[in-house]
C-alpha cells in the first residue's frame, strides 16, 4: 500500500471513530449525584442538591470526604443554578437479610463545564473519567463453608453496588453461572488474580477484584485484592457486620484506584506530544490503536502525521501534562514503550498482543 494510501485510510478511520466515546462495561455517570429525600417538597430538594453537588465533586476529584474544603460552600450555594436536569427515583434498599424498604431518592445531573471550572479553581486533582472497570468476585465464609455472593442475597449486592455508585467506581459483581466461566473459590480466598483476570478481561473489564469476607472475633473482615493493567491493589476492611465491612472495602478500593489515576491541579492544561506506533500488521491492529486512544480522556485531539509500512507517528493534543499519558500507557500494557533513540524524539510504542 501506497504511503499516501496509508495516511488516507487512517484519516477514514480516524473520521469513522471520531465522536464515539469509549464504552466501559459497567459505565458510571460522574456528573449525577443521587441522595434520599423524605419527599418531593422544594424544601428538600434544595438541600439534597447540595449533597449531590458535593457527591459528584467527590467522583470527579477522587476524594472521599470535600464537604468542609475550603472554597466549596460558595460554588455548592449556586450548584442550583447549573442542573442539568433531576428527577426522582425510588429503590427497594435492603437493609438485612430478608428486610428491605421503599427508600425516595433525587437524582441531579449537573453541567459538565460547571463541575470542571469548580474542580480547577478549586485546585482539586481529577481522578480520570476512563478509570478500570473492575468484575468483582466475592466469597462469603460463615462457620467454614464457603460459597460465591449469589444473585439472591439482594442485601449485601445492594451494599457493594451502592457505594461503588456514590463514589463514581465502576464494577459489577461476578455471579457464578454454568453459562459461562466462574471464578474458582481457591482462586479468590488465595487473591490469586491471573486466572480471574482472565475471565474479566472476555467479559470486557480491565480489572477484577477478589473479595473474600470471613468471621473474625465477633465482628467481619473481608481481604481484598484488586487488579488491572500493571496495578495491583492489596488490603483488608473490618466492619461489626459484613455490609458495614464491603461497604468500608468499597470505599477504601475506591480511595487506592483512584489514586493511581488522579491528575494534580498543576499538572491539568494544554500539552501537544508524538508518538510513534511500529510493527502494525494491518487494518486490525490500526483501528485497534486509534479506538484505544481515542478512549483516553487525556487525549483531547489525536492526529495521524505520517505513516510508513509498519510505522505511524500520531499527534496528541493532551489536557494533562506528557507525563501522565505515558504512565497510562504503562499500566494499561495496551502500548509496550520502546523508549526513544534520541533526546527530544517521539516515543515509541508497539502495540500488545495480548488481550487487554
Amino acid at each position: 500500500m501506497k504511503i499516501t494510501d496509508l495516511l488516507w485510510v487512517l484519516t477514514a478511520v480516524l473520521l469513522m471513530l471520531a465522536g464515539i466515546p469509549g464504552k466501559a462495561a459497567v459505565p458510571v455517570n460522574i456528573y449525577s449525584g443521587e441522595v434520599a429525600v423524605e419527599d418531593q417538597s422544594e424544601a428538600s430538594r434544595n438541600k439534597a442538591v447540595g449533597q449531590a453537588f458535593d457527591q459528584v465533586l467527590a467522583k470527579l476529584s477522587g476524594r472521599r470526604q470535600l464537604t468542609g474544603a475550603a472554597g466549596v460552600g460558595k460554588f455548592r450555594a449556586d450548584a442550583d443554578r447549573y442542573l442539568q436536569g433531576y428527577g426522582y427515583q425510588r429503590y427497594q434498599v435492603a437493609i438485612s437479610p430478608g428486610r428491605q424498604y421503599e427508600q425516595l431518592r433525587l437524582v441531579a445531573s449537573f453541567d459538565q463545564q460547571y463541575m470542571d471550572r469548580v474542580l480547577r479553581e478549586l485546585r482539586l486533582p481529577r481522578w480520570s473519567p476512563d478509570r478500570p472497570d473492575f468484575q468483582l468476585w466475592v466469597a462469603v465464609d460463615e462457620l467454614g463453608d464457603r460459597s460465591l455472593l449469589g444473585k439472591d442475597e439482594a442485601y449485601l449486592r445492594f451494599v457493594i453496588n451502592d457505594s461503588a455508585r456514590r463514589r463514581g467506581f465502576p464494577l459489577e459483581i461476578g455471579v457464578a453461572s454454568q453459562e459461562g466461566p466462574t471464578a474458582r473459590l481457591q482462586d479468590i480466598w488465595g487473591g490469586f488474580v491471573d486466572g480471574p483476570m482472565k475471565i474479566a478481561r472476555a467479559g470486557g473489564f480491565q480489572g477484577v477484584g477478589l473479595v473474600a469476607a470471613q468471621a473474625r472475633a465477633g465482628a467481619w473482615e473481608v481481604r481484598w485484592n484488586l487488579a488491572a493493567g500493571a496495578d495491583r491493589w492489596s488490603f483488608r476492611s473490618r466492619g461489626a457486620s459484613l455490609a458495614d465491612a464491603f461497604s468500608a472495602g468499597v470505599h477504601r478500593a475506591a480511595d487506592e484506584v483512584a489514586a493511581g489515576y488522579v491528575i494534580a491541579a498543576t499538572a491539568q492544561g494544554q500539552w501537544t506530544e508524538n508518538i510513534d506506533v511500529i510493527n502494525l500488521a494491518g487494518a486490525q491492529d490500526y483501528t485497534r490503536c486509534i479506538n484505544y486512544l481515542q478512549s483516553l480522556s487525556l487525549v483531547s485531539r489525536l492526529e495521524v502525521v505520517e505513516a510508513q509500512a509498519a510505522r505511524v507517528r500520531f499527534r496528541l493534543d493532551l489536557n494533562a501534562a506528557p507525563d501522565y499519558l505515558y504512565d497510562r500507557l504503562r499500566r494499561n500494557q495496551v502500548l509496550n514503550s520502546l523508549g526513544s533513540q534520541l533526546p527530544g524524539a517521539a516515543r515509541t510504542f508497539e502495540l500488545s498482543r495480548q488481550p487487554q
